[in-house]
């Protein structure tokens, strides 16, 4: 038990930094969103049905 204390924090550090590494790397990317619709691509409605 004569461990001085700045050994015990840099091995928490550095099992930490380990840790956190290794969730980045087996995070898998989820799946995309399909892209916006953009503004242009709008359809209007037809009202052929309300004249006549």
């Amino acid at each position: 038990m004569d461990r001085s204390v700045l050994p015990v924090v840099f091995s928490v550090l550095m099992s930490a930094g380990a840790v956190s590494a290794l969730g980045f790397v087996w995070s898998a990317p989820g799946t995309p969103k399909p892209p916006a619709k953009p503004e242009g691509e709008w359809r209007t409605r037809q009202t052929s049905h309300l004249k006549g």
